[in-house]
């Protein structure tokens, strides 16, 4: 589920010196940049999301082959296709924090983690108290949108 975010961290990497050198000269710009970086990770991120959800058996079985029973490998497509969904919320949140220190706004970030860190404990603690899959993955979508509707303050 990580691997489409190295596409969001690299295009934030790109885009970092880009708008630090735009906040300087011209505000319209900017925000077109900001816009564009915003659409591409937004669009890119729904189809590997889609891609993940769809491939879910074929990429259980090429990272495990036959070593699961069907017990196990329906389990494991089930909880991939739920985490797949994490991949739009990580990726937008990777190019938000290279947007935001491109700007200068390097605290809000921080702030944001540490808050997300905050609400992922204690959802840990309320939604996981047995060990359940389904939980576990729906604690991690409320803490993604937790930390991406922070950054949009």
């Amino acid at each position: 589920v990580n691997m489409p975010v190295v596409f969001s961290l690299s295009l934030s990497s790109a885009v970092l010196p880009v708008i630090s050198r735009q906040c300087e000269t011209d505000k319209l710009k900017v925000n077109k940049t900001i816009n564009k970086a915003l659409l591409l990770v937004f669009f890119m991120s729904i189809f590997f999301a889609l891609a993940i959800f769809v491939f879910a058996p074929t990429i259980i079985s090429i990272l495990f082959g036959r070593s699961l029973n069907s017990n196990d490998f329906d389990l494991s497509c089930k909880l991939l296709r739920l985490a797949s969904i994490s991949v739009c919320y990580l990726s937008v949140a990777q190019i938000t924090t290279g947007i935001l220190n491109g700007m200068g706004k390097h605290k809000l970030p921080v702030i944001s983690l540490l808050v997300g860190g905050v609400i992922k404990l204690v959802t840990n603690v309320l939604l996981v108290q047995n060990v359940n899959f389904n939980k576990l993955i729906f604690n991690v979508h409320i803490n993604m949108v937790k930390a991406n509707t922070k950054f949009n303050e």
